[in-house]
């Protein structure tokens, strides 16, 4: 019969496998001369990686272009200089898109996907939705553009990106459309400004090169006049200075070659155990130990398709290791599909007074992640008085004004014990049960459950 092993004998034995790999793979390089590999290497490595204004961008091995700004990465078919030509003559801001819908009215999925991968996470939606005045298909949402931020792609001969009140128009030829979102996603993060006057520049600069290339011309033939006029005597102390080299010089200089090369594949190797030493699976994604400043973080990267049927590309983060969470679960996480999630808290038991690491963080933290995977989400309280005085639904695990069965519930409330549980009258309903302040740890709990139930994989 096969030996069972514990969770914690697998990881130790994984560990030791790392190691055991590392230790070979640096005798190896101990043994061989790799040098001109490392530097064939090190080229190959610096024609996909630019960058742009202070901002690296490398290559992926599909082909993609990657940033990351302010701890967030950001995904591009193309690179800030293959977009520098496409001129934008209006003004706008990230902070204009930020927590509002974002609509789009297009026959290019691929271009109005770019810009949902980078921009959508920072929006509460995003829809198809056909623009007023218009011929519009029946059942057709109708937009305009006062008070809706809408993107309308158009095929053109010529790429041009205007803006009308709320409705930015990107137009170009169908197989440009792509560049010209590009174009306009470096706009927002605020990347490119002003490209249109840098062209020019290098452009003045080259024709500068160019006048002065006859002189220099000039110049090389006087240089090669000079050295063909250099007597036999100079030319034979060259040669006696070539050949003053000895034998042991050489092999010293091949000695020292080698030692670099090893010293440089070591620190590459030892670099490659301690990043994977803080690499760990959980919920069927890979996760990665960071640090944000000072602050230990845990991150992984969540694509695909999100609740609303759109595709998401975003960066998790929590602060606590998912591994370690000690928050049982009882039940298991699973959502309506399209349609909203209700989130309600308990505020009469104070619990929205937690400090800011166990309260402020954990609810903006727990937006982010709802709003990353693509689900509409609906804040409201768990009693009467409370929905009068703040204005907001008033929602319980039996109580919706949208109707018990249009959504998922999920409850906060304090407990004298830190849990998650499925209500077994509504299996919709999921109550996070927070003792002591411990906000973050259940509903980071619950982030991670939630992952895992899209991924069908284990929990951790």
């Amino acid at each position: 019969m096969r030996k069972i092993f514990t969770k914690e004998e697998a990881e130790k034995k994984q560990r030791r496998n790392k190691l055991i790999v590392g230790i070979v793979l640096i005798s190896t390089m101990l043994l061989s001369t790799l040098g001109y590999a490392i530097l064939n290497n090190e080229n190959s490595v610096s024609q996909g990686k630019i960058n742009y204004k202070g901002i690296e961008f490398i290559k992926n091995s599909n082909g993609l272009w990657e940033s990351e700004i302010e701890a967030q990465t950001f995904t591009t078919y193309y690179n800030p200089k293959e977009t520098e030509n496409i001129t934008t003559g209006f003004i706008l801001m990230l902070s204009e898109y930020y927590s509002k819908p974002l609509y789009f009215i297009l026959d290019n999925k691929d271009a109005a996907s770019e810009i949902i991968i980078n921009i959508g996470p920072y929006t509460s939606r995003y829809q198809e939705v056909c623009l007023a005045g218009i011929n519009c298909s029946s059942g057709a949402v109708i937009k305009n553009c006062t008070g809706n931020n809408i993107i309308i792609f158009k095929e053109k001969e010529q790429i041009k990106l205007y803006k009308e009140g709320n409705c930015v128009f990107i137009e170009a030829p169908f197989e440009s459309q792509v560049l010209a979102s590009d174009r306009l996603i470096f706009k927002l993060l605020n990347i490119q400004n002003w490209m249109a006057k840098k062209s020019v520049k290098k452009r003045v600069e080259d024709a500068s090169e160019a006048e002065k290339a006859p002189e220099n011309r000039v110049e090389e033939k006087i240089e090669k006049k000079t050295e063909s006029g250099e007597s036999k005597e100079n030319q034979a102390e060259k040669t006696k200075e070539e050949l003053s080299l000895t034998e042991n010089q050489k092999n010293q200089a091949k000695y020292i070659f080698v030692i670099m090369a090893v010293l440089i594949g070591a620190v590459f190797i030892t670099y490659w155990i301690v990043s994977e030493s803080k690499k760990f699976d959980c919920a069927g994604t890979s996760w990665q130990n960071e640090m944000f400043g000072d602050i230990p973080i845990y991150t992984t990267m969540v694509s695909g398709y999100g609740a609303n049927g759109m595709p998401m590309n975003f960066k998790m983060v929590v602060r606590n290791n998912p591994k370690d969470s000690k928050v049982p679960v009882e039940g298991e996480i699973k959502y309506i599909k399209n349609s909203p999630v209700y989130f309600s808290i308990n505020i009469s038991s104070g619990i929205n007074k937690c400090a800011p690491a166990g309260g402020t963080i954990a609810l903006v933290s727990f937006g982010q992640f709802m709003s990353g995977m693509g689900f509409e989400l609906i804040t409201g309280v768990t009693s009467e008085n409370e929905s009068i005085l703040y204005k907001r639904p008033y929602i319980t695990c039996d109580t919706n004004p949208y109707g018990k069965d249009s959504g998922t519930t999920i409850i906060l409330t304090p407990s004298d014990e830190s849990k998650i549980v499925q209500t077994k009258a509504n299996p919709n309903c999921y109550t996070l049960y927070v003792k002591e302040c411990e906000m973050l740890e259940v509903m980071e709990k619950f982030e991670v459950s939630t992952l895992s139930g899209i991924t069908g994989r284990e929990d951790c």
